[in-house]
């Protein structure tokens, strides 16, 4: 029922809504098994090419910041670049409006509100182009199986 209402909400398959996530593959690749209802693909570059179908505008802050030598480390360190967290470190709601900080932050101070690069579009931090550990069939074939 979650599928149906997501996938007629507008917010997939809509390259007018930018998602925005910090080290998102794990939350990607949970939302893309919930739409899709069918198991992950067993190649990362195909799961990548399902996961641009619907989310086109998808923007990954921990690969987006790994150019740029200070805003080394997790969201924590990122946060004391933007802002001091408020909430609970870990907590969906402040990490998620911490996130949305840090998108908007790096956008002004490093991109200087120009249009961003396309290569910083659906790519997510430990797969594809970014920095990949091989890791992407064990994590997500058991993920997939735990679901089945």
């Amino acid at each position: 029922l979650f599928a149906e209402y997501f996938l007629n909400s507008g917010l997939v398959f809509s390259s007018e809504i930018t998602w925005i996530c910090f080290q998102g593959n794990q939350d990607f690749g949970y939302m893309y098994r919930i739409l899709a209802n069918t198991p992950i693909p067993d190649s990362e570059d195909g799961f990548l090419d399902d996961v641009k179908v619907y989310f086109p505008n998808l923007y990954d802050i921990k690969f987006m910041k790994h150019e740029f030598e200070e805003l080394r480390g997790g969201l924590s360190r990122l946060g004391d670049f933007v802002i001091r967290q408020i909430g609970q470190q870990h907590q969906a709601g402040s990490d998620s409006w911490l996130t949305g900080l840090a998108y908007f932050k790096l956008i002004e101070t490093y991109l200087r509100d120009k249009d961003i690069p396309k290569g910083y579009n659906n790519v997510l931090y430990g797969m594809g182009i970014s920095i990949n550990d091989e890791q992407y069939l064990d994590n997500y074939t058991s993920k997939t199986e735990q679901l089945e």
